[in-house]
């Protein structure tokens, strides 16, 4: 009966290799998608494409040339961003790529027209930002650069 012995051991070789390759997945799997930590990840200092300057975002603000700031607050069970500057509130849907180097922040701003029949109506644009990591580096200066 060696070869009953012989078949004994190869299957349980095989699903104790089975075993290990799921239990390697799932480790992966939950470390994709459990770890990771946009309020880290968002931080740092972004190029914004199109406009020709830097921003940098720390743990609290968002930093733009010219000494503008938001406080900010980040939500990321929805991908939403609440910003606020004084009196000033506005939110923002937001897209971090798996590596962090592209964040894309999506406004809805809403505007006034007048319908047909003389009625006001607000309507929403959507504006999309761009941004583009150079650093993790949260205490850089936000800059102008020249285009």
């Amino acid at each position: 009966m060696p070869n009953v012995r012989a078949r004994r051991i190869i299957s349980r070789i095989v699903l104790i290799a089975l075993i290990a390759c799921l239990a390697v997945g799932a480790f992966f799997a939950v470390r994709h998608y459990l770890h990771r930590d946009d309020a880290h990840l968002i931080q740092g200092e972004w190029r914004v494409e199109g406009e020709h300057m830097t921003m940098v975002i720390d743990e609290n603000d968002i930093k733009m040339p010219g000494g503008v700031e938001f406080s900010y607050t980040i939500d990321p069970d929805n991908g939403k961003l609440t910003l606020a500057n004084g009196t000033l509130t506005g939110s923002a849907a937001y897209r971090l790529t798996d590596n962090g180097a592209t964040l894309v922040l999506t406004e809805r701003l809403p505007y006034s027209k007048t319908d047909d029949q003389g009625q006001t109506v607000v309507e929403y644009s959507t504006h999309e930002l761009l941004l583009t990591r150079i650093s993790y580096d949260t205490t850089a200066q936000p800059q102008l650069q020249d285009g």
